[in-house]
């Protein structure tokens, strides 16, 4: 196995393991095993025996179907694995429809709905680790799905493995770049062309958290080159999607053209979408009360290693969540930053000391709908690096009562809050967006950054102070939808 991990493509290695998981008892690897042989080579006597002797050993195929029609039953949309990942959550009786899958894989190893179902499913809940060879496994048996490949890019970029990310969103996007909508929005009032660039779901505005698909059907159409794909489907509004990056640029000027040849309503134009830029961010909000942006300075290899203002916060181009973030204090450590990173380009921006008076670091999320500032979260963490996720606040009673009084009453914090966000909505001049902030000590805003990718969801227990709160932000871009 290790062999064929460094030499995928070899078709007597392939037969051979074909073989082997056959005599194991592991038919479901050998007919994966055989399939993909025969189809590198389908001339191969030796690759065809060896599939069509595990295809023999299935236990029940006719069975198989009706487990797997029975879990569908359940639940139809798991069969919808290109749905963003994560906005789709568990269901009632989603440990029956998994009992389904798993017996409908085991009476028939070579039905690959099966396999590409059930790991939908493991998704659901939360069992990434297991859902990825389970979508492997119906690629591998039949590899014209491109919802699952989609689906199986998504989990892989999750877990860090980007070259295997970007292969099967490859593959995906070579077979369709039109997907969606949910089955439930058959008949949603309202159709929304998404427009997507062709990266990972974190780097395009995740409406399938917050739009309900009984209110829109969302379509993403990934902008991955032309010509486009025939038989669009009749929309009511444009939502570009697209959140600004350097990877990106190629896809936001197809979203301009299209939007051009394809004159309508439209959300977030991609005109807008460079004052979001880091380098640019400063600028753009330039004038804005009560508002403080330090300025990114975009620095190649060599300008980085020659830098002389401490502290500086470092990380390469186009990243996010804090991957390869630091903050450099001393020549030291920039020396040693750089050698354990290969990047090429990196942003560079001064660091500002903004602690609270108790010691402990505060970051907000803000999202503007149509110009209207709404309160997302608060974050609180003794490290200067604050990611909701990583940070004690959902667990510590005292930071979660200081985010609910956050949600509740945002100008309570932000004395200037209806004045100083609805002015950094009007210079950026996007319909929506997040902003990542602190407050300084002067009662400034500290802006980090301005991205309409950021992640808003309401995913929470359903007891959670959160859904009495972040659904406002949901119903307002269903308003803003509704309202173009």
């Amino acid at each position: 196995m290790r062999y064929l991990e460094r030499e995928p493509h070899d078709v007597s290695a392939l037969t051979l393991v074909s073989r082997l998981c056959r005599l194991a008892g592991d038919f479901g690897a050998a007919i994966a095993c055989g399939n993909v042989a025969v189809r590198l080579d389908p001339s191969d006597a030796a690759a065809r025996e060896a599939l069509d002797a595990a295809m023999a050993l299935r236990p029940d195929p006719v069975l198989a179907r009706e487990r797997l029609q029975q879990a569908l039953d359940i639940e139809p949309e798991i069969a919808a694995y290109a749905l963003c990942y994560g906005s789709a959550p568990p269901f009632p009786n989603i440990e029956s429809a998994r009992a389904l899958l798993e017996e409908a894989v085991r009476l028939d190893p070579a039905l690959a709905r099966a396999y590409a179902a059930l790991a939908n499913v493991l998704a659901r809940q939360n069992q990434t680790l297991l859902a990825i060879p389970a979508y492997r496994r119906a690629l591998d048996i039949d590899p014209e799905q491109p919802d699952a490949a989609l689906a199986l890019s998504e989990l892989l970029w999750d877990v860090n493995d980007a070259a295997a990310s970007a292969a099967y969103r490859t593959q995906a996007f070579s077979q369709k770049r039109l997907y969606g909508p949910w089955p439930r929005s058959a008949n949603a009032p309202c159709s929304v062309l998404v427009l997507n660039a062709p990266m990972p779901w974190p780097q395009n505005t995740p409406l399938e958290f917050m739009i309900d698909p009984q209110a829109a059907a969302l379509h993403r159409l990934y902008l991955a080159g032309d010509p486009l794909p025939e038989g669009l489907p009749q929309y009511d509004v444009i939502f570009n999607a697209i959140g600004e990056a350097e990877r990106a640029h190629d896809a936001i000027a197809l979203a301009a053209q299209f939007i051009n040849e394809h004159p309508g309503r439209v959300l977030n134009r991609p005109e807008h979408l460079w004052k979001t830029a880091r380098p640019n961010l400063a600028q753009a909000l330039d004038g804005v009360f009560g508002c403080v942006v330090p300025r990114t300075r975009r620095a190649s290899r060599d300008e980085l290693a020659a830098w002389n203002e401490f502290p500086v916060l470092v990380r390469p181009i186009d990243t996010h969540a804090g991957r390869g973030l630091e903050k450099i204090d001393t020549v030291g450590t920039l020396t040693r930053y750089l050698a354990s990173h290969r990047d090429q380009r990196f942003d560079a921006v001064p660091f500002v000391d903004y602690r609270s008076d108790d010691g402990y670091y505060r970051k907000y999320r803000v999202v503007l709908v149509d110009g209207v500032p709404y309160p997302y979260h608060l974050a609180i963490s003794p490290d200067w690096m604050v990611h909701y996720i990583k940070t004690p606040t959902a667990r510590t009673e005292w930071m979660r009562e200081e985010e609910k009084r956050f949600l509740h009453d945002p100008q309570s914090v932000f004395a200037n809050w209806v004045r100083t966000f609805t002015e950094m909505a009007q210079a950026l001049g996007l319909d929506y967006f997040g902003v990542d902030c602190a407050l300084l000590r002067d009662g400034n805003v500290l802006v980090f950054e301005a991205d309409t990718a950021m992640l808003v969801h309401c995913r929470e227990p359903a007891d959670s102070y959160k859904h009495r709160y972040v659904p406002r932000i949901f119903r307002a871009v269903e308003a803003l939808v509704d309202k173009r």
